[in-house]
């Protein structure tokens, strides 16, 4: 099963904000070969891991954006900088969580991801209307 990863748009960010559920942020930065190298690790643990790709899509958006593009709440909040993936609010865009990819151990990020997912899950049951990728 594939992550349904969406891209920023206005559209995309509203219905997140709207749905009201945390929301899973990778952030990518081309520029930088280390940061690159880790997050495609993370990134492809990400797809492999037995649970994560069923936590996601309508019980958990999943964001996945570049770091030279991304919406002033979410960089203001540090994001590219002192996180690349985090758990986010939908409200404000900030950190519930965030996950060291830079430690060489992607397999233990994405199963501390999925940890956190399903304490949120348990604490916020239910879900909206599904969100395809690509926006609404």
């Amino acid at each position: 099963m594939a992550i349904p990863w969406l891209g920023y748009s206005p559209a995309v960010m509203r219905e997140l904000a709207r749905r009201g559920r945390p929301v899973l942020l990778v952030v990518e930065d081309p520029g930088d070969p280390r940061v690159t190298a880790s997050i495609r690790e993370v990134l492809a643990a990400m797809e492999a891991h037995p649970h994560l790709p069923e936590l996601l899509g309508d019980r958990f958006p999943a964001l996945r954006l570049e770091a030279k593009r991304l919406p002033g709440p979410i960089a203001a909040a540090g994001a590219g900088r002192s996180y690349y993936v985090a758990i986010i609010s939908p409200a404000h865009l900030e950190p519930l969580g965030s996950f060291n990819v830079m430690a060489g151990k992607p397999r233990k990020v994405v199963d501390e991801i999925v940890w956190m997912l399903k304490k949120l899950d348990a604490a916020c049951p239910g879900s909206s209307a599904s969100l395809a990728p690509g926006g609404p």
